[in-house]
Formats: C-alpha cells, sequence, structure tokens
C-alpha cells in the first residue's frame, strides 16, 4: 500500500518527492525525466552500489524536470542534504527542463576533484554529446570520467572504464594557434616601430603615403590579432600585449642607447710625434 502511495506521489508531483523523499537502498540514480537509458541507470546504479559498499564514495546522479524556483546550487545542496550523500560524494544534477548540468562535489573530495578538474571533465566529457542532445551518453561518458578519476587515486584497476574524449581542431590546437599568434604579434610590432621610425622620426620620406597605408593596415592586422586571441583564449592577451610592449622598449633602446653607453668615437688619424731627450753632455762642454 505504500509503495502505491509513494508511486502516486511520483507521477503526480515528481520533483518535490526526488527532492525530499530518501532513495531506496542501492538506488543511486533518480530520473524521472526518462533521460537516461535503462541500461545506463543499471550500469550507474552497479558502479555506485560498488564504490559505497567500499567506502569510496557516494556518487548520485538526479535527473529532474526543473529546479522548484531555485538556483542549481541551492538544489544540490539541497539533495545533499536530503539524499544520504556523504561529504565525501559526488552528484550529478541535471535539470532537463532549464537545461542545466551541475557537478557538486563534497568537502572532503575537493582535494581530490577541483572546481578546475570538474569544469575541464563538463568541457571534455559531458558537453561535447550534451550540446548535440545525446544527454544519455554524455552523462555516461562524464559518469564514467569521475568514476575513472576515483579508481586511479585509489590505485584500482580502470582499464575497462570506458571514457570517450570529443577533441576538436581548435581545442586540440588551442596551445599551438595562441604561440603562433604570440610570434605573429612580435613581427608585427617589428613592421610597425620600422615604420614608426620613417614617419614619426626621420621624416623625410619619399613614400610617406605608402607608409602611412602600411602603417594603418599592420597595426588593424595587429588589433585583430588581439580580438581573435581574446576569443580564443582571453588569459593569453594579457601576454601577448607583455610580449609586445617589451619588443618595442628593447627595438627603440637598441636604437636610442643611454649616454653612459655612448662611446667617445677615436679620430681618424692621430700623429704621434716622438719624444726627444736632450743632450746635456754637448751643451756642457760647449
Amino acid at each position: 500500500m505504500i509503495k502505491k502511495l509513494i508511486f502516486f506521489l511520483v507521477l503526480l508531483f515528481p520533483i518535490s518527492v526526488f527532492a525530499y523523499i530518501r532513495p531506496e537502498k542501492n538506488l543511486f540514480v533518480v530520473d524521472n525525466t526518462k533521460t537516461l537509458s535503462l541500461s545506463t541507470i543499471k550500469y550507474m546504479n552497479e558502479v555506485s552500489s560498488f564504490l559505497h559498499a567500499n567506502e569510496l564514495i557516494d556518487y548520485y546522479v538526479v535527473v529532474t524536470t526543473d529546479l522548484e524556483n531555485m538556483d542549481m546550487e541551492e538544489y544540490a545542496y539541497t539533495l545533499f542534504d536530503r539524499y544520504p550523500i556523504s561529504e565525501n560524494g559526488i552528484l550529478i544534477l541535471v535539470s532537463r527542463g532549464d537545461g542545466l548540468l551541475r557537478v557538486q562535489v563534497g568537502s572532503e573530495l575537493t582535494s581530490i576533484i577541483s572546481d578546475g578538474i570538474v569544469n575541464d571533465y563538463l568541457d571534455r566529457y559531458f558537453t561535447p554529446y550534451i550540446e548535440h542532445g545525446d544527454w544519455d551518453r554524455g552523462l555516461l561518458n562524464g559518469y564514467n570520467a569521475f568514476y575513472k578519476l576515483i579508481c586511479d587515486k585509489n590505485k584500482l584497476d580502470s582499464s575497462s572504464i570506458i571514457v570517450d574524449e570529443k577533441v576538436d581542431f581548435m581545442t586540440k590546437y588551442l596551445n599551438y594557434i595562441v604561440v603562433f599568434l604570440t610570434v605573429l604579434s612580435v613581427l608585427f610590432i617589428r613592421i610597425l616601430y620600422s615604420l614608426y621610425k620613417k614617419l614619426f622620426v626621420k621624416r623625410k620620406n619619399k613614400n610617406a603615403n605608402m607608409d602611412c597605408f602600411l602603417f594603418a593596415f599592420v597595426l588593424s592586422l595587429n588589433l585583430a590579432l588581439f580580438i581573435v586571441t581574446y576569443i580564443l583564449k582571453p588569459t593569453a592577451i594579457f601576454a601577448i600585449l607583455l610580449i609586445e610592449g617589451v619588443c618595442f622598449y628593447s627595438f627603440y633602446n637598441a636604437d636610442h642607447p643611454s649616454p653612459s653607453e655612448e662611446l667617445p668615437i677615436p679620430p681618424k688619424h692621430i700623429k704621434i710625434i716622438p719624444h726627444k731627450k736632450k743632450n746635456h753632455h754637448k751643451e756642457d762642454n760647449n
């Protein structure tokens, strides 16, 4: 009778029931949206049961329709309190109605799974599938990624754990692209400095119009390089600005040495007059 009542409540109020009723024993996956396949739910329950039985971590997955007017963080903390999730646990929370995904890590696991690792795993293992609508595969792949990490940290065999990593061209070669853009920026600053000397230092240039055009063109290319770098990797823009500033300063100092560094120019012709000694003996005799 109680089970039928719970089932009836689940059909009428799926979110509230999952938020406030503790799951049954060995039930680590709650999905009232039918996002996960039966095979995925079975696999996750088996893995989480194994981790829980060996006192490694509490690993839960909750997929709900919406957040009942709460934000993701508040809802996740509510589930931590209502479910038997210890501070040595992980919760993968999905709100399908809002299209949101959050991985909440207990305080005792933050030394192993930092916020940086969580964000990296979301980008590498969850998002590539979820952004194409394959929530089942994306959640399973991300679930396995954290499962593999836990096994590796506890020195357990993880060779059988399948984790797919979809990496696009830009992500794979991002660092190489940033290095190339940095080298290109140094080339641009060298060209700009040469044109700067012609236009503003020497001021005797027959092709001033052409040099002005080239200066404006290279400057626009350099600004475009800044924009592209900022889009690809915002933190790299500060490094490029610093490198360009140092290069420009070095070029300027090379052309304008300080007075202490300027050596006197020796005369081209030096006439050496030999010193003649007077013969005092001859003068005395005379």
